[in-house]
């Protein structure tokens, strides 16, 4: 994966359960945000060397040559794995693995990835200075801080490769399934000004919705979003999963037979990703989301919820930390 241009590899983690469909979970190796005495492939990435303690402390990563020299760092959310001395001036971070961690869970047969979490945290220097007063430094409208938060504009790519080769073998002969690498096909996330800002002066918060449009990046692909592949019906290949009760297969392996649906089916690299309509689904009497996709609800300009954040008004160590997420803390 590429993140704000600085690139990071996944490592195997663990075989887990996914609703009842084994994946491999790919994690960041820990040596991802490594010192440049533990992973000397970062040493460009320490250009402060009385800050970093002459390079020696781990967790942040300095970016600012890919932000025009801006005081930018990346690191996990909340400090996860930094060095105690990076956290330790800081209030309010409560760092762990289940809800700060970026990984990626693929299927291991075709390659399909079923789930993914991207977490980073973006940082900025703040040095003492005249030019800039403690009122500036605070979220309020019209202050430097408000207008950097507002709109961020970070860039990040994704690909995605999947193909099978030998559908009907697998389903007529139990054949072992081919699988064949395409791509890479490329979106560039653009995340857009917030929206819905709104103010609360009595708990020194502020709350918006942060949008991001997905947009697709021919001259890094090798197709275009209309490509079409071979892949698992997940909705058809994961009912028997859902349910074992020998009546209920046998209703349903009815309903797909009747929509004409299979184990597997072609569809385009947009359908995959930001969904379609599955047939078999759509043929269930009872009120059930119909629509299949990687990424769905996600699309092509969505948001993933409502934050509220500290504004710093009260406790400027408290600004932009998270207090509430869809409304809970």
């Amino acid at each position: 994966m590429t993140i704000v241009k600085t690139s990071f590899y996944a490592v195997f983690g663990a075989e887990i359960n996914l609703k009842g469909i084994p994946v491999y979970r790919f994690i960041l190796p820990s040596l991802a945000f490594a010192s440049p005495l533990q992973n000397p492939d970062n040493h460009c990435f320490c250009t402060e060397k009385i800050i970093s303690k002459n390079c020696t402390l781990y967790g942040v990563l300095d970016i600012g040559k890919c932000k025009d020299g801006k005081p930018v760092y990346i690191s996990l959310p909340h400090f996860l794995h930094a060095s105690p001395e990076i956290a330790e001036p800081v209030e309010g971070l409560s760092p762990n693995e289940e809800e700060h961690s970026t990984y990626l869970d693929v299927e291991p047969i075709t390659g399909f990835t079923l789930q993914f979490a991207k977490r980073l945290q973006i940082n900025v220097l703040v040095k003492p200075g005249k030019s800039i007063g403690a009122k500036e430094a605070v979220l309020d409208e019209g202050t430097i801080a408000f207008k950097n938060w507002v709109k961020t504009g970070t860039e990040v790519y994704r690909q995605f490769i999947f193909d099978v080769q030998n559908p009907e073998g697998v389903a007529v002969n139990s054949s072992k399934i081919k699988v064949k690498q395409r791509g890479p096909y490329t979106y560039r996330v653009c995340y857009l000004a917030k929206e819905n800002i709104t103010w609360d002066s009595e708990t020194h918060t502020v709350t918006f919705q942060q949008p991001n449009g997905n947009i697709f990046e021919p001259s890094l692909s090798v197709g275009t979003e209309n490509d079409t592949f071979t892949v698992l019906n997940l909705a058809v290949a994961t009912a028997p999963h859902f349910y074992p009760n020998v009546f209920i297969q046998g209703v349903l392996n009815l309903l797909i037979k009747r929509s004409s649906s299979s184990m597997f089916q072609k569809r385009s690299l947009k359908e995959l990703l930001w969904g379609y309509k599955e047939p078999f689904l759509s043929s269930i009497p009872h009120p059930i989301t119909t629509t299949v996709g990687v990424f769905y609800p996600v699309n092509h300009n969505t948001s993933d919820g409502v934050y509220e954040v500290f504004n710093g008004k009260d406790y400027i160590s408290h600004i932009a930390i998270i207090d509430t997420f869809k409304g809970i803390k």
